[in-house]
Formats: structure tokens, C-alpha cells, sequence
């Protein structure tokens, strides 16, 4: 479950956009690029852990504070709730969007987003409540059957059109013009780092836990690297929408649930991807204290009902 939790938090929605950011890097450049950021990545993460392991703490503002003292605690804390919390945003844009769009193709509508939101809150809300996310486990793995199951239904369109119409146009190894939009997209894209730490602590062998994570960054850079050449390779430069479910035909009804079950993904990301965040923002305004009374509990619980809500509105108006 530690494997499937790691590539959980990692891969999301950012697997949609890597065939538009092969147009911008060209193929191997992309490719050259993603194995580089996934080579200083692991490094970086397994120099975390195996100092977490030595001092006995499981955070990456707890190792800093202990390193460099606390202000550059804070900073980290800033960053890595700051980070999380702006994937939450880039999540719910999409999720808002999706449910829009399928719903008012469909039925011939023109719905408010107003509807979706506030329904996806309901369910989202609930999901941040859950201290312990270990219990969510079963949902990570329902999560990366939905990636998998996406994954295989675009690069099935995508070879049909192949075989049909033949590679796309004006494909280039380097596109000298904006490589350098790539090399910031295959940062972000291993910015699952955030999460590591805290699936770490509910790891049952920590001490194997630096082999887990290894082979689950290798494994989403190869899904990486063949998913995004193999789009790059059937639009090329006819790649007009940022997000390759886009590309596809918008009326078929493959398409449509393809859609419509990514977000169920989403949902089951998203306490994994907030639970930093959230941990953050109460340590700031409840300090230390725990769950030990009713009125903490449902404190911190409104905490997080804002954090989603503030989140759904940002990506409601990025929608938008």
C-alpha cells in the first residue's frame, strides 16, 4: 500500500498536461528532462529520509527546524502548504470543469459550476476530516486504477489515430523556442515530495521505505516519458489544449466516463495532497494540542472545511 500511496500522491491531474508539455520541449528533450528531474528528486527525497530515520522525525519543517532553527521552519512550512494547497486549486478547476462540460453535452444544458462545487464539497469536506490517512488507503489504490484506466483509454485514441491519420505534424527533438516551459512543468511534476513524509509515518517497515519510493519514481517516469511521447507523436504541434483529454472526440461516451471517473480520482487524492497543508495550518493556530476535546476536533475540523472551500472557490474562478 506504501507503493500505491507514493504514486497516488505524485501522479494526479498533472498526467493529462505531459503530452502538451512534449510540444513545448520536443521529444527528447522532454524525455532527457524528466529523467533528470526524477534522478534529483529521489536523491533529494532519500537525503530527507534517511535524516528523518537518524533523528526519529517524520517531517520535513521538523528536520529543517532542528538543521537550521526556527524561522527557516516557518519558510518550509510556508512553501510546503503553499505547494499542496495550490495543487487542491489546479484539482477542483479541473474537477468543476469536467462535470460541466460532460453534463451540459449530454443533456443539452448550460449549468453553473455553482451546482458542481458545492457538491463536490460535500463530499470532499467529509474526506479531510480523516485524521489518519491510512484508513484512505483503499482509495489510493481505486485512484490509480482510475489513472491506469485513463491512461490506457487516451493512448488507445491516440494509437487508433495513428494507425488512421499518421504522426502528427512539425514534431521536433528540441523546440528551441520554449524548452524551458518543460523544464519547469518536469519539476512540478515530482512535486509529490511534499506527501512523502507523511505516508512515511504510517509506513509499517520504515527502514524499507527509501526502496519503495525508488521504484515507485521509476515506475510513474516511464508512465511519464511513453505517455507523453505517445501523444506528442499523434498531434504534434496540432495539440491546441493543454489538457489531452481535450483532444479526444468530445461527444463519445468513452470519452465522457473517462472524464467523469478521473475525478473520482481527484476526490481520492485529495486528502492525501491537503493533509500537509492542513497539518500546517493547525499547528499555527492550535500549536501542539491534540484531538483531546470535543471543541479542538471540530475546530480543526472547520479548519479544514475552509481550506476546501477557499480551495473550490480559487479553482471555481480559474475555471472560469
Amino acid at each position: 500500500m506504501t507503493y500505491i500511496a507514493i504514486i497516488k500522491g505524485y501522479c494526479a491531474i498533472l498526467i493529462l498536461f505531459i503530452p502538451s508539455t512534449y510540444v513545448n520541449g520536443g521529444w527528447a528533450a522532454s524525455s532527457i528532462l524528466f529523467i533528470f528531474a526524477a534522478w534529483i528528486s529521489t536523491i533529494c527525497v532519500i537525503r530527507l529520509i534517511e535524516s528523518g530515520l537518524k533523528i526519529g522525525i517524520y517531517s520535513y519543517s521538523g528536520i529543517v527546524e532542528r538543521a537550521l532553527g526556527h524561522k527557516a521552519k516557518l519558510v518550509t512550512d510556508i512553501m510546503i502548504a503553499a505547494t499542496q494547497y495550490s495543487f487542491t486549486i489546479s484539482a477542483m478547476s479541473f474537477e468543476t470543469e469536467s462535470l460541466k462540460s460532460s453534463v451540459d453535452g449530454i443533456f443539452g444544458l448550460d449549468t453553473s459550476k455553482t451546482y458542481y462545487a458545492i457538491s463536490l464539497l460535500c463530499i470532499i469536506i467529509p474526506i479531510a476530516w480523516v485524521r489518519d490517512i491510512g484508513r484512505l488507503s483503499w482509495t489510493f489504490m481505486i485512484g490509480n486504477f482510475v489513472i491506469l484506466g485513463t491512461v490506457i483509454v487516451v493512448s488507445y485514441y491516440c494509437i487508433s489515430s495513428l494507425v488512421e491519420n499518421g504522426p502528427g505534424p512539425d514534431l521536433q527533438a528540441l523546440n528551441r523556442n520554449s524548452w524551458l516551459v518543460t523544464l519547469g512543468f518536469v519539476v512540478y511534476a515530482y512535486e509529490g515530495i511534499g506527501v512523502v513524509m507523511p505516508i512515511m509515518q504510517t509506513c509499517a517497515n520504515p527502514d524499507q521505505f527509501t526502496n519503495i519510493l525508488a521504484a515507485a519514481i521509476l515506475t510513474l517516469s516511464v508512465i511519464y516519458i511513453l505517455f507523453g511521447a505517445l501523444g506528442y507523436r499523434t498531434y504534434g504541434s496540432n495539440m491546441t489544449s493543454p489538457l489531452i483529454t481535450e483532444m479526444l472526440p468530445p461527444a463519445d461516451t468513452v470519452v465522457i466516463t473517462t472524464k467523469l471517473v478521473f475525478i473520482v480520482n481527484l476526490i481520492c487524492s485529495y486528502a492525501l495532497c491537503i493533509y500537509p497543508t492542513n497539518k500546517i495550518i493547525e499547528s499555527w493556530i492550535f500549536g501542539k494540542k491534540k484531538d483531546s476535546s470535543a471543541v479542538i476536533y471540530w475546530l480543526k475540523n472547520i479548519s479544514r472545511a475552509v481550506v476546501a472551500t477557499t480551495a473550490m472557490y480559487f479553482g471555481v474562478a480559474l475555471a472560469s
